[in-house]
């Protein structure tokens, strides 16, 4: 403690400053007997407050004093035995986030189907000349607005998929294969020729949704130094060049030249902003 208001003093100008220690060598008391630890979790909130600073401070340790540190950032793992220990976490957990900020993002799965032309038949009589495959040639996006189904040519296949609307925010990104012949059902209105088709392999990814569909982008006005940048709901790839460019002017405190306040996260509190309508 007496190391670090002398090290902080002198960042101020106080340089007539003496550090008195018992010991023959500094950091040879409490200090240099610890078990090793530093966090965040704590019950009381300006304890948090403390570990917020400090812990940044220690992350940047060798750029701010010039020397390395062996600092590793394992994380803590606390082992509770009673119900009464878990709900005491449970509120400690609640006040840990309540100096952060609520972002409105929440993971939705959705699922892609790769189809692939139907084998031509080996029955007497069958003409064994591969068949047309029905679909389109062009690499068109098609979307049914409605069923939010979509298809384009991928290769010598079809990619198609469709968003789950019974589905709740799921981190789980394995492919629920049951799912299929729903999409199936809709497919076949939209596409006939994914019928007679098969599916050679599906994957399943995460969009990151905010209530309007929209993404935030900005900083965070309960949070000094945080800037957001997410909850794109499925145009993130395609827009990042742009949100990146834009952000990292904020960032820089430059003029994007572009009106971010649709993207604020300030909007949830007062409405103030319209949503995307155009979201599968």
């Amino acid at each position: 403690m007496g190391a670090s208001v002398a090290y902080h003093l002198s960042r101020r100008g106080v340089t007539n400053v003496v550090v008195i220690e018992r010991e023959r060598l500094l950091g040879t008391g409490s200090t240099g007997r610890n078990a090793g630890g530093v966090r965040h979790q704590f019950s009381n909130a300006a304890n948090i407050q403390l570990s917020l600073e400090s812990i940044r401070l220690i992350e940047h340790f060798e750029d701010e004093v010039g020397q390395a540190v062996d600092f590793h950032q394992d994380g803590y793992l606390f082992l509770l035995s009673t119900e009464a220990s878990v709900e005491t976490f449970r509120r400690n957990v609640a006040l840990q986030r309540s100096p952060g900020v609520d972002v409105p993002v929440d993971p939705y799965r959705r699922h892609i189907f790769i189809a692939q032309a139907p084998q031509p038949s080996d029955e007497p009589g069958t003409d064994t000349r591969e068949r047309r495959w029905n679909v389109p040639d062009s690499h068109v996006m098609v979307i049914d607005f409605e069923s939010t189904f979509y298809f384009h040519r991928e290769g010598a296949g079809v990619l198609f998929g469709m968003g789950d609307p019974n589905e709740a925010p799921t981190f789980d990104t394995t492919v629920q294969w049951d799912f299929l012949p729903q999409v199936i059902d809709v497919a076949v209105t939209r596409l006939p020729a994914l019928a007679d088709a098969s599916v050679s392999h599906a994957w399943a990814g995460l969009y990151e949704v905010t209530p309007d569909a929209n993404p935030i982008i900005g900083e965070a006005a309960a949070v000094g130094g945080l800037f957001l940048i997410n909850g794109f709901s499925g145009h993130g790839f395609q827009h990042s060049p742009a949100a990146g460019r834009i952000l990292a002017d904020l960032i820089a405190g430059r003029d994007p030249d572009f009106d971010v306040s649709p993207f604020a996260l300030e909007r949830f509190a007062n409405r103030s902003a319209e949503g995307e309508r155009y979201f599968v």
